[in-house]
């Protein structure tokens, strides 16, 4: 009987110290990372402008705009003249992407 105990004891014991090497050894989340702006659908073509700053053309679906937190006025200008005006708010560590498509 005592045998049968010890060895479900050192069974356990060496589950319980395998299991501690398994654990992350750091963490992926930067505190530098800042939000970021995507604009999607027919977005290709308009300038970006963000609170009144030129930001650039947007040039494809995977092009990123760096922002900062907070709640911005987004403002795209289309090639053909049409303006679109949004009110966005963004957190820290994420992307807001924006459809004109409507």
């Amino acid at each position: 009987m005592r045998v049968f105990l010890f060895k479900i004891l050192l069974t356990c014991s060496v589950l319980f110290v395998s299991a501690c090497g398994s654990l992350p050894k750091h963490n992926e989340i930067r505190a530098d990372d800042k939000p970021t702006l995507a604009i999607a659908d027919d977005g290709i073509g308009s300038q970006l402008y963000v609170d009144g700053t030129y930001m650039g053309v947007v040039e494809d679906g995977h092009q990123i705009f760096n922002i900062s937190t907070g709640n911005h006025a987004i403002r795209l200008v289309k090639p053909n003249g049409e303006q679109i005006n949004r009110e966005i708010f963004v957190q820290g560590n994420t992307r807001r992407e924006i459809s004109i498509s409507n």
